[in-house]
């Protein structure tokens, strides 16, 4: 996730409609044929109706005691419950606004007013009616809850975190809520309070599919993609029509480039939702970026079919009629997704890269100098700019926003080279040698770079099979030699620091793991073989510290787990080593508890 949450998360929250109908409708055996001739008879039957999920029987006699005697709250509190049973709210607001003219101070039927607010789209009434149900029962976790979800509909994040906190202090076991709490933490951008609360609520309900999924985008957002993947992997798997989790697993896995994976997710999301739009239109993107331009057409237009107003169906549409080469088909999508959003960037800048390709140059102008305005740090926006003005015969224009390039991606070998010819252009060639000159370096130091990584990635595997052949010196010279050609290779530093550990030089393994950490401190195998280290100097909770952290950052790591189950082990916590030893050997069944 990135760190904003998408509206999906409201889909998950869930409305604690009749908390009351939990009774079988075979318990009503025993008084269903009574006929009542008072009104607290009819009252005390509905009542029973509806605690058995007999609507329309409850609806029936709950009417016949309010005909009788239409001033009792209860009984047009309980008819406006059958009511939202039944999916009639208009009608069930009329009953618990009755209701309250009877009895304002009547908690349990303004908590139910508001509730019916909030399905019907009236966050801010909902808000006003919950908060009032508080003030008169602040010890009701359901209102509590109900106030969360009324202020989180209303945008209020941090009222709805406050709120959903205080309905966990009343009810921890209330799965929801802390489900609900993440929701509101992570659309606060407090990312791992809502891991946290999310975990939370998977503790209480570990088929909790929604949890799952939550957790999965939480952990995504955090860029622990693979960790977050295994949630949204078991939430799929809880409820495979969850076509929403099919949706973010899909764009994780596309994220980490394993893209015929992610095309699958996204497929399977459009199959148990066919009318999601997002879902097509991630799936179009996918397949356009995969050079499946036909089947990315037809996604597109599925997409505006379902979700006429949405600017990015229409401008992935033109990149796709684009990449065709039907660029005047093109040309009618992207205004149209200008006409929805006037200030939509990646429109304004491919109708220009088109108009450019269309030799209209004095139309692809504007659009590009609309987008260098939007995002002046884009340095490609400003090369195409400035590639459109000296073909409209502005050549000093166009060179100041080529150097405008250069200045903002002084790395790019083919910028410099363009400004060089540019130079030329104008009569100037000591500045255009200089950019020569410059352009020379930077692919020398392209190819010398490249040479670098080879030879690295050779001497790792010759170390390697050193080492597995049990020849520790050689394994080291070669892994001394990968760290030589790319020092910053964290993969070189720990191969080295292993066959030094191994080879009896704990002091020397230890700085080339420490480098390891520095040059990537995510990453969970120096971790886990600092604590190898320092388990072996004795230094158990220093041990301890690393193997968590290795876990924290890779929980699937099976190793790691293991190891810490042995240091819990030798510091005698043994119902905590026991599930690590657990978790170890679910991960790697070859893992297995040592015999004690």
């Amino acid at each position: 996730m990135p760190g904003d949450l998408p509206d999906s998360y409201t889909r998950m929250t869930r409305l604690l409609l009749l908390s009351t109908l939990l009774a079988l409708a075979s318990c009503s055996c025993g008084w269903a044929e009574q006929h009542p001739a008072d009104a607290i008879s009819h009252q005390q039957l509905g009542h029973r109706y509806l605690e058995s999920y007999q609507l329309d029987r409850a609806i029936e006699e709950l009417n016949a005691a309010l005909r009788l005697d239409p001033n009792v709250a209860e009984t047009h509190d309980d008819l406006g419950l059958a009511w939202v049973g039944k999916g009639n709210l208009e009608a069930a607001r009329e009953e618990f606004e009755a209701a309250l003219r009877l009895a304002p101070r009547y908690a349990e039927a303004r908590s139910n007013l508001g509730l019916v607010l909030l399905k019907q789209g009236h966050a801010d009434d909902a808000v006003s009616e919950l908060r009032a149900a508080v003030e008169l029962n602040p010890s009701s976790s359901q209102t509590q809850f109900r106030l969360g979800l009324a202020l989180a509909a209303n945008n209020q994040q941090e009222p709805a975190v406050a709120a959903f906190r205080k309905v966990v202090d009343l009810s921890p076991e209330f799965a929801e809520a802390w489900n609900n709490l993440g929701v509101a933490l992570a659309r606060s951008g407090k990312l791992d309070d809502a891991v946290a609360a999310f975990q939370r609520a998977l503790r209480l309900r570990p088929d909790y599919a929604e949890a799952r999924y939550n957790l999965g985008r939480g952990l995504v957002g955090k860029g622990e993609a693979t960790e977050g993947m295994e949630e949204l992997r078991k939430a799929v798997k809880l409820r495979p029509d969850y076509a929403e989790a099919h949706t973010e697993l899909g764009l994780a896995l596309l994220s980490e480039n394993e893209t015929s994976a992610g095309i699958e997710e996204l497929r399977a999301a459009v199959r148990w939702a066919p009318n999601a739009s997002e879902a097509h239109f991630h799936l179009g993107l996918a397949l356009l970026n995969n050079d499946n331009r036909q089947n990315a057409l037809a996604e597109f237009q599925k997409t505006i079919k379902l979700s006429a107003d949405m600017p990015e169906a229409y401008n992935g549409l033109g990149a796709a009629l684009a990449e065709g080469g039907r660029l005047e088909e093109a040309v009618p999508q992207f205004q149209k997704a200008l006409r929805l959003n006037p200030t939509y960037v990646d429109a304004h800048y491919n109708l220009g890269i088109i108009y450019l390709m269309m030799s209209e140059f004095d139309r692809a102008i504007p659009e590009l100098e609309a987008a260098v305005h939007a995002r002046p740090g884009e340095a490609k926006y400003h090369y195409r700019l400035g590639s459109a003005l000296v073909k409209a015969g502005e050549l000093d224009r166009g060179i100041a926003e080529v150097e405008k390039s250069v200045e903002l991606e002084p790395a790019s070998p083919e910028t410099h080279y363009a400004l060089a010819r540019l130079l030329m252009k104008k009569g100037d060639p000591k500045a255009a040698a200089q950019q020569f000159q410059i352009q020379a370096r930077l692919e020398e130091a392209v190819r010398t770079q490249r040479l670098s990584h080879s030879q690295t990635v050779l001497h790792i595997g010759q170390g390697l099979e050193a080492m597995n052949s049990g020849k520790l010196e050689v394994a080291i010279r070669e892994f001394q030699q990968a760290v030589m050609y790319q020092p910053d290779s964290v993969e070189a530093h720990n191969h080295l620091g292993v066959a030094l550990a191994k080879a009896g030089n704990p002091e020397a393994a230890l700085k080339e793991f420490e480098k390891a950490t520095a040059l990537e401190p995510n990453n969970p195998t120096a971790y886990n073989n600092i604590g190898s280290l320092l388990a072996g100097k004795g230094g158990l909770e220093a041990a301890i510290g690393n193997f968590e952290e290795a876990i924290r950052l890779k929980g699937d790591f099976a190793e790691a787990h293991y190891n810490l189950g042995l240091m819990l082990l030798r510091q005698g916590l043994r119902e905590r080593a026991k599930s690590e030893f657990k978790k170890a050997h679910q991960l790697d069944p070859r893992l297995r508890a040592p015999q004690s």
